[in-house]
């Protein structure tokens, strides 16, 4: 079986935020999975205001058992893409939803490759001097912080608005992160 492809998400300056591995890469790992062998994903339209649809797909395994499920719902006219196909961008992104809540094609998020790509564009980015900070303090962290929070930092700081620098640099400082398990929940 082959593995996931990932795509890298850029952000406006090119820079690369991360990787999303695709709804049809999930689907496709899905039903070729031996693991999943007899599974079946269903889609449900939920009741929604006018102009918008919602939808619910759910993941069942050979037993009947529900083991995992997705919503999503799409504006009509919120985008180029809903304009004319709504219906089927809802419908994916809930197949989506579902694959990653059953642990298929996470990489580093759960949302949407549009909701990150969305929330970046509208967002004002950390400052070169934050960022620079960020690297400098990431050297100096103690070894009792896992490999997996270093991970984490990292893998997001391209994301970090102002705010969330500042919180993250508050985390990092020596003097300020003693509490950094709790912290980093917060700040990352």
């Amino acid at each position: 079986m082959n593995e996931l492809k990932a795509i890298e998400l850029k952000d406006k300056n090119n820079n690369v935020i991360g990787t999303y591995v695709e709804v049809h890469e999930r689907i496709r790992y899905f039903r070729e999975a031996p693991e999943y062998y007899g599974w079946s994903i269903t889609t449900e339209i939920l009741p929604s205001p006018d102009k918008t649809i919602m939808m619910q797909t759910k993941v069942i395994n050979t037993f009947g058992v529900v083991v995992a499920t997705g919503i999503a719902m799409e504006k009509e006219d919120s985008s180029f893409i809903n304009k004319g196909s709504h219906v089927e961008n809802c419908e994916t992104s809930a197949w989506g939803r579902a694959m990653a809540c059953l642990g298929i094609g996470i990489t580093e998020h759960v949302r949407s490759r549009e909701e990150m790509e969305n929330a970046i564009s509208n967002q004002e980015p950390m400052t070169s001097e934050q960022r620079n900070k960020i690297s400098k303090l990431m050297g100096t962290l103690e070894k009792s912080v896992t490999q997996k929070v270093r991970a984490n930092i990292f893998n997001e700081m391209n994301t970090f608005t102002p705010e969330k620098a500042d919180l993250c640099i508050a985390f990092l400082e020596p003097t300020k992160g003693n509490c950094w398990h709790t912290t980093l929940v917060r700040a990352v």
